[in-house]
């Protein structure tokens, strides 16, 4: 006798391919749009969306009144969920692979990466490995190949769950346009959805224990929770041989300089001057003093006296050390003053704290 589904189901089903089916005909119309106007293809959507709860009504009545299932037909609704899913899957695979993601301007690659957004920052850093990229389409290809077929269904579902759900989490924490969220979300859902089916099956394989009768039966938790245990500790204290950030630490504006008693405002210097304009005090303790362009640096690991609240470091500048020291100045949490010396001049920078 053929299996019956309980309406719960069948409106599950019929939800995935709504949205599925709408998610899918955008995609494409993202691309045919200047073929086929925008309203045609939003019409068509909204048309496929509320279709399958039309037909989910008349489904649930005749099984009701003729007293028989329609099992082929849940399973062809779900073969509909899968290849929907696979086919738009499968476009983003080729689109990565001819070169139609990953790509970020180039006026916008020459900007600071502080400057970015999460998407622009996403895009680039994808895009740095052509084969990282390539690597990800093959296994989105070749997982949506095998998604079409019932018998490497679950294969596939074990190959592209990880991808798509690692895609989902950058599009939500790296801030993503809505379309990319909601598409991978869907795309997500219809995996998650089609993984749900085989939950038996899963469930007596992942969780299923051998036990050897023969075998002195032993308490199986301290072993788990001693390796859980050591690795806690190494970590922390690993941890605590990390360099703590002293008070100074952060990005600075200069706002004015008194070199050897004369001011000197950066913003009145022409871009090609050798003035001081950014200074950072970052992570590991290391100084960074910047003269109008990230090409022109100079580093070196500093160190912070607490107790008179002075700083203390070491430039090599053409080959040479140049010692730099000054009393921090603390003026309220945005502005700070540096007072001592650069090599042999004397120094008095007022600055600006950024972040």
């Amino acid at each position: 006798m053929p299996k019956k589904f309980s309406f719960a189901k069948k409106f599950a089903v019929c939800f995935i391919l709504s949205v599925l089916s709408a998610s899918t005909l955008l995609l494409i119309g993202a691309d045919i749009s200047k073929w086929i106007r925008p309203i045609f293809i939003f019409r068509l959507a909204a048309i496929l969306f509320i279709t399958p709860y039309i037909l989910l009504p008349i489904w649930e009545y005749k099984e009701r009144r003729l007293l028989k299932s329609f099992s082929s037909l849940y399973n062809h609704a779900q073969d509909g969920v899968a290849f929907l899913t696979g086919l738009c899957i499968a476009i983003f695979g080729w689109k990565k692979i001819f070169g139609m993601q990953f790509r970020t301007p180039l006026s916008v690659s020459d900007l600071p990466m502080s400057s970015l957004r999460g998407e622009a920052l996403t895009w680039f850093y994808f895009g740095h490995s052509t084969v990282f990229g390539l690597i990800i389409a093959f296994l989105q290809v070749i997982g949506s190949l095998l998604l079409f077929f019932r018998r490497t269904r679950l294969f596939a579902i074990f190959i592209l769950l990880p991808v798509m759900l690692n895609i989902l989490l950058i599009d939500i924490f790296y801030q993503l346009n809505p379309g990319a969220l909601l598409q991978s979300l869907v795309l997500t859902g219809g995996l998650v959805y089609l993984l749900s089916n085989y939950y038996q099956e899963l469930t007596s394989f992942l969780f299923k224990v051998h036990d050897n009768p023969s075998r002195k039966k032993i308490s199986k938790w301290p072993l788990p929770v001693l390796s859980s245990l050591l690795a806690f500790l190494f970590v922390f204290f690993a941890s605590r041989s990390v360099q703590k950030e002293y008070p100074v630490f952060g990005a600075y504006k200069v706002k004015n300089i008194i070199l050897n008693g004369k001011s000197v405002t950066p913003d009145s210097c022409p871009a090609n001057d050798s003035v001081l304009t950014r200074l950072y005090f970052d992570m590991d303790n290391v100084c960074v003093m910047e003269y109008n362009s990230p090409k022109r640096r100079m580093m070196a690991g500093y160190i912070y006296h607490e107790a008179d609240q002075t700083i203390q470091c070491s430039f090599m500048n053409d080959g040479k050390p140049t010692f730099f020291h000054a009393s921090v100045y603390n003026r309220n949490n945005k502005e700070t003053e540096l007072k001592g010396g650069l090599g042999n001049d004397s120094l008095q920078i007022f600055l600006i704290k950024e972040k």
